[in-house]
């Protein structure tokens, strides 16, 4: 850097040079954001933002690189000064760390920023209808289990309870699972629970099928009497089963009239 006074009417002239002057860098940071969390297996985006951290102002046109699970991509920032990247999620869950970075140049010094994303399994959804069953008769319940894009999921174990009697059963190729009980309990309303509980990819559901036992029907068959007039005679009737004829029912009051 040269100097130089010209002198008056006092002093004469003066100039000087110096040796050198040092230009330092500029200081950067960067600001890195990711959804706080997403799906195994499914796409998101990260972004890093570059800033002057002398004026607090984004700079364009730097290139950021962005490591997420062992793989890395660098991209331009924009005019905004933001670099986007976007990835896959892995089939493993759990919290992972992205890093964003900035490797310097003659401007600024290099600076590094990390977040992290929590990969979720499979959200998962059983779906089962309403039973109605008569006292003393099979009850057959059916679930299907669901993936969070409405799928049905295969060859997964579910457990239904009914009267604290469990059952394991694994859904079929369409993602249905079926129970059998037999209804031998009063009639009423009662809950049949189903549960899943999550393995490796896919999250815990359960929900709880509603069963409504009714009471059997019953069937009177009354004989026949011929008697003369004003004699005395005896009337006879059967009560039975509606749906087994066969079995009698002992034990009931019957009205006559």
């Amino acid at each position: 850097i040269y100097t130089y006074f010209e002198g008056d009417s006092t002093y004469n002239a003066a100039s000087m040079y110096t040796s050198s002057v040092t230009l330092s860098r500029r200081n950067s940071a960067i600001s890195v954001a990711a959804p706080a969390n997403t799906i195994i297996n499914s796409s998101f985006t990260a972004s890093a933002a570059m800033f002057d951290s002398v004026h607090s102002s984004t700079v364009p046109a730097k290139y950021l690189t962005v490591l997420f699970q062992a793989s890395s991509f660098t991209a331009l920032t924009d005019s905004y000064g933001i670099a986007k990247a976007t990835y896959t999620a892995s089939l493993t869950s759990g919290t992972y760390q992205i890093q964003a970075s900035f490797p310097g140049d003659a401007s600024y010094n290099p600076s590094v920023a990390t977040t992290t994303i929590v990969l979720l399994r499979y959200p998962t959804l059983l779906a089962a209808p309403t039973i109605t069953v008569i006292i003393n008769e099979v009850l057959t319940s059916t679930a299907t289990l669901y993936d969070y894009k409405g799928s049905t999921v295969p060859s997964k174990p579910l457990l239904f309870t009914f009267q604290s009697a469990p059952f394991t059963s694994y859904t079929n190729a369409f993602g249905v699972a079926y129970s059998t009980y037999m209804a031998s309990v009063s009639s009423g309303n009662y809950s049949l629970p189903v549960t899943f509980a999550g393995d490796a990819l896919y999250e815990s559901t359960n929900t709880a099928i509603p069963v409504l036992v009714n009471r059997r029907g019953s069937t009177i068959a009354p004989l026949a009497v011929t008697a003369p007039a004003f004699d005395v005679f005896t009337a006879t009737a059967t009560l039975a089963d509606i749906m087994v004829p066969a079995t009698k029912l002992s034990g009931q009051s019957v009205l006559f009239e």
